[in-house]
């Protein structure tokens, strides 16, 4: 009975330690304006402390100090600086005044994640003093700011400086800046920026961002005033490039045109030159395969977008469409159509006379579909041979599967009576006697039809882009993906009404997979690889389960996912987490992942949950936690199963009590 209890008593002081939170900080303080402050020292010799985050965020008007009394030693400390993710999330705090003592340096310490004041929402302005020497990288990341005035004791703006600072418009860097990080003006709402006359060589023009994309940038005037070109590392984004006015300081332009790099830009001007732009609009979005555009030469990777052109200036645009099947129909430029005016190769040139939208109307030029047959289920459905040789079909809608005319596509013409009711899809279908394999549901095949359920049979391989979107099929009830179906496409179940998802043999679940379904559990197998973007955005969901193969898990996945409580992930190694496979992102974009439990896989050394403690974006999980292996555990022991068992952990490790004995998780007795 000793032995039982003394176990008891040293597996209860073994909880109580793994209990315990490690505490952050060293001391806190109230500041005169009533806020309470943390600190950490970072050197007992010399008193200095740095200001990190606590368990009290700081509201209203905030006045930091430069030094600060230890209650515990009753001494006063020198505050060097502001620690990573201080701030983070305060969004009650309205203001920040910092020191103007020359102790004060730092603003963060990582150079590319200290989150200093990340989604501090109501601070609308910084005034950095000149004291003020570093600046942690994302910093200011996602506040509310519409203006920042910088010392002149920074010399380096750091990476993401100001990324998604949607209300900042302008940015002036004092001369003694000589660097710039990548994406410090990305993604945000910057219009304006000026460079001072330091710039170092060696500039990194990614830190003004892409014309489009992720780090999409809103730059349309940069002022630079060295005069001698400084070298770039590298090029310009096109568009970003063909957007922009340039300005250079007086007789520096044929410098600036000759230099690699800055010769990009479209349009270079010495300050004081005047010019005239429109903007003009190019509205090609629509579906189709290979579609792409270039202006003057410059090759655009999207299908929307807009450029600048001089007033009364000739520009010469093209359309390459590598999909022989489409053609152009009608190009408006502005209220004029224009269509007259492209040749065979989709090319026109053009002149700027006022801001104006030049629009694309595309038009199939090959029958949409091949034959139509009825299934057993008693709809007709359109089919699209996809593979002549091996008698492979995709079911398709009228269209083809593809946009006729922009993005939104009808399916079905008025004359056509869409399917409806219980769609089953059969292995095969027989036309002109042959025996053909349905392989696939093409893009948009039922979009806007009135089926109420859809079966698919185990040899359907891909669900392609909107298959069964807007159809509202599926009401209450769970969707099986077949095992041999190997992606998910963008869109393909948008709008409809499932309530549980188990993605069968999908590798590949893209974007928007099952937008504004109501769905509240969501399973992977272990076939699964990358879990896109915005995949359940708006739904009901309360669980995710993604199985032990998961490699890509996108930024966005958990986007806006309001009910979200828990995400099982099986796979032993952290899954990368990114804007791509290739762009890192270290959190969650639109899904605050704080209050929301993680389940990883249980490992004897508990490697498994330290490394998803210290993955990047997996890591702000409120509570991560191993899986439940205690069932498998005790059936692979030699432990008798007729006694009742009691489950402990100590230190980290399970032990089983049974018949007054303690054994391992693995069935060893512990004397």
């Amino acid at each position: 009975m000793k032995k039982i209890l003394l176990s008891f008593v040293l597996l209860l002081c073994g909880m109580t330690a793994a209990m315990a939170q490690e505490k952050k900080w060293d001391f806190s303080d109230v500041v005169p304006l009533g806020q309470r402050l943390y600190y950490k020292i970072t050197d007992e010799a010399n008193k200095i402390v740095y200001i990190v985050a606590g368990l009290e965020k700081p509201e209203g008007d905030l006045i930091i100090p430069a030094t600060v009394i230890n209650p515990d030693n009753s001494e006063s400390y020198t505050v060097e600086g502001i620690g990573d993710r201080a701030f983070e999330a305060c969004g009650y705090l309205t203001s920040v005044t910092f020191p103007t003592e020359a102790t004060f340096t730092t603003i963060g310490v990582s150079t590319t994640m200290s989150f200093t004041f990340m989604e501090c929402n109501s601070i609308t302005s910084f005034v950095i003093p000149d004291n003020v020497t570093s600046i942690g990288g994302q910093a200011f990341r996602e506040t509310g700011i519409t203006s920042i005035s910088i010392g002149t004791g920074v010399t380096m703006i750091p990476d993401d400086a100001f990324f998604w600072c949607h209300h900042l418009k302008k940015v002036v860097l004092p001369d003694n800046v000589t660097a710039i990080g990548e994406h410090a003006f990305s993604a945000s709402g910057i219009k304006y920026v000026e460079l001072g006359n330091a710039i170092a060589d060696g500039l990194n023009p990614k830190a003004f961002g892409n014309g489009t994309g992720t780090y999409a940038s809103s730059i349309d005037t940069i002022v630079i005033n060295t005069v001698v070109p400084p070298t770039v590392d590298g090029s310009f984004d096109v568009t970003l490039a063909n957007r922009c006015i340039l300005y250079v300081p007086k007789d520096s332009k044929a410098a600036y045109k000759a230099a690699d790099g800055w010769k990009d830009f479209r349009y270079i001007l010495e300050k004081g030159e005047e010019l005239v732009l429109h903007k003009i609009t190019v509205d090609g979005y629509a579906p189709v395969e290979g579609a792409r555009f270039t202006i003057d030469g410059f090759e655009y990777s999207s299908t929307n977008f807009s450029f600048n052109c001089a007033h009364d200036e000739n520009f010469t645009v093209q359309v390459m469409i590598d999909n022989k099947a489409y053609g152009i129909q009608q190009v408006l430029f502005g209220s004029e159509d224009v269509t007259a005016q492209f040749d065979a190769e989709h090319k026109a040139t053009l002149k700027a006379a006022a801001d104006a939208t030049l629009k694309f109307t595309y038009v199939q030029l090959v029958h949409p579909y091949d034959f139509t047959e009825a299934v057993p289920s008693g709809q007709t459905l359109y089919f699209k041979i996809i593979d002549a040789l091996n008698h492979k079909v995709a079911v398709c809608n009228q269209s083809g599967g593809r946009s006729t005319s922009g993005f939104v596509t009808p399916g079905y013409d008025a004359a056509t009576t869409p399917p409806s009711g219980n769609v089953v899809i059969p292995p095969t279908i027989t036309h002109d006697e042959i025996e053909y394999a349905i392989e696939e549901l093409d893009t948009l095949a039922f979009k806007s039809s009135y089926i109420t359920s859809l079966t698919l049979h185990d040899g359907i391989k891909a669900i392609r882009a909107s298959a069964v979107l807007d159809t509202y099929c599926g009401s209450g009830t769970k969707l099986t993906i077949p095992a041999q179906c190997k992606i998910i496409e963008y869109g393909a179940f948008r709008d409809c009404r499932y309530n549980a998802v188990n993605t069968g043999g999908a590798e590949i679940i893209q974007q928007y997979a099952f937008l504004f379904c109501p769905l509240t559990e969501i399973v992977t197998t272990s076939a699964l690889k990358e879990f896109g973007a915005d995949v359940c955005k708006n739904s009901a969901l309360k669980t995710v389960e993604l199985g032990e193969n998961v490699e890509f898990v996108h930024t966005a996945a958990f986007s806006e996912c309001y009910n979200l409580e828990t995400v099982t992930v099986h796979a032993a190694t952290p899954p990368y987490v990114g804007y791509s496979k290739t762009e890192p992102a270290t959190g969650w974009r639109y899904f605050d992942a704080s209050g929301k439990k993680l389940i990883v896989p249980w490992s004897s050394d508990h490697s498994v949950i330290e490394a998803y403690k210290n993955a990047e974006a997996w890591k702000l999980f409120g509570t991560i936690v191993e899986e439940d292996h205690t069932a498998t555990a005790l059936e692979e022991t030699s432990i008798e199963p007729r006694a009742k068992s009691q489950k402990l952990i100590r230190n980290g490790q399970l032990f089983i009590l049974r018949d007054g004995k303690t054994y391992t998780a693995e069935g060893a007795e512990v004397r």
